[in-house]
């Protein structure tokens, strides 16, 4: 197995996989409940009931994507198509999960809520982060930088959770601290988010690393002209 060091670019383009995801995540995860408290008026018991159950749900949608990842067979590879196949219908996702429509009674905003919150965090999200963290062992079989991969991934990971959590408040605030302010604070984020996912293609041909599996046989990595991930 020919080992070869991975350029910063390299690096760099591996780790705005997290950043874009973050982007939306972490605005999630910082300011749902919040959202869904004050402005779409559910009570905090009943978001944390379907976050709950969510979570169960979540942990199945796991392991069918990485089931639906392993069998995935194209020129593209097992793991880029489905990261730029859902970096579209991610942002979409999320814009309807801060898009609660104000007329809805109580029962009906709940359906909606829980529709949407799984939508995105057990169906989109699963599809666009379990390829992407399987990219790190398709690029490089050598074990330091494999780690130096999750460095920058983690870097850029929390980079982005820096950034969005200061930006989404004073974002809401400047679209008229509203309902509606929160649809079109992540309407920005995630047109942001879509280009991360199209960035980590663009740089497909800086890592020039094919991996291949054999039958009956560990998976073989060399050098090439171009890259299937």
């Amino acid at each position: 197995m020919e080992t070869t060091k991975i350029s910063v670019k390299e690096r760099f383009a591996y780790g705005c996989g997290d950043l874009g995801c973050n982007i939306i995540y972490s605005a999630m995860s910082s300011f749902l409940l919040f959202y869904y408290t004050d402005y779409v008026k559910v009570s905090a018991l009943t978001i944390g009931t379907i976050m709950l159950i969510s979570r169960l749900f979540d942990g199945v949608t796991d392991l069918i994507m990485g089931v639906i990842v392993d069998r995935t067979k194209s020129r593209f590879g097992k793991c880029r198509p489905w990261i730029l196949r859902m970096a579209i219908p991610f942002a979409i996702a999320a814009v309807l999960l801060f898009s609660v429509p104000s007329g809805l009674g109580n029962s009906a905003k709940m359906v909606y809520i829980f529709i949407t919150y799984n939508l995105v965090s057990s169906v989109v999200y699963t599809a666009i982060n379990v390829p992407y963290s399987t990219l790190n062992a398709l690029i490089t079989q050598d074990q330091y930088e494999r780690s130096v991969l999750s460095i920058f991934r983690m870097t850029l990971a929390t980079t982005g959770t820096l950034i969005i959590t200061n930006l989404t408040l004073p974002l809401v605030e400047f679209f008229g601290d509203n309902a509606s302010a929160w649809t079109k604070t992540f309407a920005v984020f995630g047109v942001i988010n879509c280009y991360f996912p199209y960035h980590i293609y663009r740089n497909k041909r800086a890592s020039k690393t094919i991996c291949t599996e054999q039958a009956g046989k560990d998976s073989v990595c060399k050098r090439n002209s171009s890259v299937v991930l």
